[in-house]
């Protein structure tokens, strides 16, 4: 009888489980789930405005009710795709097992110790999640999204043109509301900006933000700060630079003529980036100019050292200029990692960084001080971990693409270009908790994820 009774409960399993996949199936096909894909950055882009309007001025929406709606929306778009792609769970973990088990078990090495051992409220856990490691959740579920369409054989190659221009408009929109703040402040006041000043959490995000009392306007585009955006410009500068390349010309007019729209965007990024007045964000402009011109660089040794000494002065002028701030960024920096040493087995989850607007306590103005405070050394290390697992993963990928010969195939070229802004931020985190926005995190890291798990399955079987 109970072996009767298992059956039946395995066969109305099976029953319900493909009628949803049969249903799913009908009403999302692939190229919907691209739209409704799209749809959600689309979302992402005009976040931080959604929250400034119907959060801070109309005060119809509470904005973390409207960061809670789109994580939802996030995981149920990854949870339609999961079913839909349920036959192909197999060849997925197949490949990404190793990745997974890592990120669960430091997830849950963090979750449990913080609330047993350090007594962390559910909402503080959340909160460092959030702050520290729910950017790696985005990639991985990203990563099953891109799986699944190049399970589909679906070609990607026709995104491509509305990501070039998105991100060049996204850019576009942000000089225009930047402008817009200028001549008309008081139509941004009844929106729901606020006085010009630096950021304080859960009030009225400022006009402008400044840089120190009654210092230079820092410019922030569509996002919720100057530093939120410089993340954004940095990460994506690479693939400008792909999708917006200089050809060579034997004259300048020739020049001038091939390369007009190209020097016109690449020169609105890289003012755009200044006008964060982002020491963070220069560096890691810096960084990808550097990685661009390097071969052109090394045949002129003389140029590349006066390039690199103009960029140190250049920084110095500007922490000078800014000479509070970079005291309080050095003496943070160093209170953090002093207490790091002194206090090694870490103080759990939503206890550092951007988590002091939450109950926090500790800001040391770097990512990495700040795991080792929320998860302690152990928890770093199995975040080395997991990261190095993630290199590994490349490095495979780059071996297939190599015997396939499919180097220069479109998608390699823009994960290619994504994982150089990728190496710059990790770079700059050495400064800020650079993956502290959950807007920026979601755009690039989506795209990123997806652009990974569709090259591991158009490599085939030879992983």
């Amino acid at each position: 009888k109970r072996l009767i009774l298992c059956c039946n409960q395995f066969f109305y399993l099976h029953f319900f489980s493909t009628c949803a996949y049969s249903r799913l199936s009908f009403y999302f096909p692939v190229m919907k789930m691209l739209w409704l894909f799209g749809s959600f950055l689309f979302f992402q882009v005009a976040y931080h405005l959604i929250v400034t309007i119907f959060g801070y001025g109309l005060q119809r929406l509470d904005p973390s009710m409207i960061a809670i709606c789109r994580d939802s929306i996030w995981l149920v778009l990854f949870g339609i795709i999961a079913v839909l792609g349920i036959n192909y769970w197999k060849a997925y973990f197949e490949q990404w097992w190793k990745i997974w088990l890592g990120f669960g078990g430091l997830l849950g090495f963090s979750v449990l110790i913080s609330f047993f051992f350090f007594h962390k409220s559910p909402s503080d856990i959340l909160i460092g999640i959030k702050y520290g490691l729910w950017w790696m959740s985005i990639l991985l579920t990203a990563s099953w999204i891109g799986f699944y369409f190049g399970q589909k054989k679906q070609n990607l190659n026709w995104i491509f043109p509305y990501l070039k221009w998105g991100l060049v408009g996204i850019v576009m929109l942000g000089r225009i509301w930047q402008f817009g703040k200028l001549l008309f402040p008081d139509f941004f006041f009844s929106l729901g900006y606020g006085k010009l000043d630096d950021f304080h959490f859960g009030v009225n995000p400022p006009l402008y933000y400044l840089t120190g009392f009654e210092g230079a306007l820092r410019w922030q585009g569509l996002f919720s700060g100057p530093n939120n955006y410089g993340y954004f410009l940095v990460l994506f500068f690479p693939l400008i630079l792909y999708f917006f390349p200089f050809k060579k010309q034997l004259s300048f007019l020739s020049w001038i003529k091939e390369n007009g729209v190209s020097f016109l965007v690449v020169v609105l990024w890289i003012v755009s980036i200044c006008a964060t007045i982002s020491r963070a964000a220069l560096l890691g402009l810096v960084l990808l100019l550097a990685m661009a011109c390097f071969p052109v660089l090394k045949q002129h040794k003389k140029q590349l050292f006066v390039s690199g000494l103009f960029v140190v002065l250049a920084f110095v002028w500007l922490s000078l200029r800014k000479w509070e701030s970079t005291q309080a960024h050095v003496q943070a920096k160093v209170w953090g990692f002093l207490e790091v040493l002194n206090t090694p087995l870490w103080f759990g989850l939503g206890s550092s960084g951007p988590a002091v607007h939450h109950g926090g306590d500790k800001l040391p103005e770097n990512y990495y001080l700040q795991l080792m405070l929320d998860i302690g050394t152990v928890g770093f290390l199995m975040r080395c971990g997991v990261m190095l697992l993630g290199s590994y993963q490349l490095k495979k990928l780059r071996l297939v693409v190599l015997s396939q010969g499919k180097w220069n195939d479109e998608v390699y070229q823009i994960f290619l270009a994504l994982q150089k802004g990728f190496l710059a931020f990790l770079v700059m985190g050495l400064f800020l908790h650079v993956f502290e926005d959950s807007m920026v995190n979601y755009l690039f890291f989506s795209l990123y994820g997806m652009s990974l798990g569709w090259l591991t399955r158009r490599g085939g079987d030879e992983w």
